[in-house]
């Protein structure tokens, strides 16, 4: 049989591992709620100022990631552990892995640099280098973009930051670029009235802007013009499309055989 002083020593060991489990469960019952109290206040107060989606997106990151900091610190003081050893070594291993990852670091600040300058939104179609496709995500490190033939491409900000990059839908318009080749026996005056009819009748180019017409090169054996009408952004595509059949088929009703007409860059 056990003597009074064991039994007294097992119920003090487990009277100190269920305070120690009432702690724990304490805190994380509070820490979480205090995260998710934090998230919901700073998503609210990021939608009423109209932040983008993806400021809201790395804001809820940082909250989460940095209540699960102080949700871990706190639990392993509740079970004794000695932070300031495990803080000094965290330093020194943070200045190792520093001195190891300065393309990391330098992914970081451009990725502060780009949230800060408000420039990408998930959504946006952007050609960066070799690059074209529609920003699926945008993190600290990276930039994640799903090109247009159905791949995901992971590019990182410091390559973003250096590149040109281009936000093909910032503005809410797009212009066309349709070349048109003639014979040089042809009416310009004619062509031109065509152009003009089939633009003005097309339902998805904008009258403001409105289009124009740039004479490419004129010649003694053909003309070439570039025909250039604007679109909202989502509907960019099929307003080119359109407009180069309808242009074909207005010139051919008109006695016109065109040289081609075809999208221009």
């Amino acid at each position: 049989m056990k003597s009074l002083f064991e039994v007294a020593i097992s119920q003090a060991v487990l009277y100190a591992v269920a305070i120690k489990a009432l702690w724990i469960i304490g805190i994380l019952g509070i820490g979480f709620a205090t995260i998710y109290l934090f998230l919901w206040l700073v998503a609210r107060g990021l939608s009423s100022v109209d932040s983008s989606t993806h400021i809201r997106i790395i804001m809820g990151k940082v909250i989460w990631y940095a209540g699960l900091v102080v949700i871990i610190i706190n639990i392993a003081h509740v079970l004794g552990f000695d932070l300031s050893v495990l803080l000094g070594a965290a330093g020194v291993a943070g200045v190792a892995i520093g001195f190891a990852s300065q393309t990391s670091m330098s992914n970081l600040i451009s990725g502060i640099f780009l949230l800060s300058e408000n420039f990408l939104t998930i959504g946006d179609e952007i050609i960066c280098d070799s690059v074209d496709g529609v920003v699926e995500s945008i993190d600290l490190f990276s930039v994640k973009v799903r090109t247009h033939d159905g791949k995901l491409v992971r590019m990182a900000n410091e390559r973003l930051i250096k590149e040109n990059l281009t936000d093909v839908s910032y503005y809410s318009t797009r212009r066309a670029q349709i070349a048109v080749g003639v014979s040089a026996y042809e009416s310009l005056e004619k062509i031109l009235d065509i152009i003009d009819t089939v633009v003005r009748n097309n339902r998805q180019a904008t009258t403001e802007p409105r289009y124009s017409v740039v004479f490419e090169s004129l010649s003694s054996s053909a003309h070439h013009l570039v025909v250039r009408p604007w679109a909202q952004h989502k509907s960019f595509i099929a307003m080119e499309n359109n407009l180069i059949l309808e242009l074909h088929t207005a010139l051919v009703a008109a006695g016109v055989k065109p040289l081609y007409v075809m999208r221009s860059k």
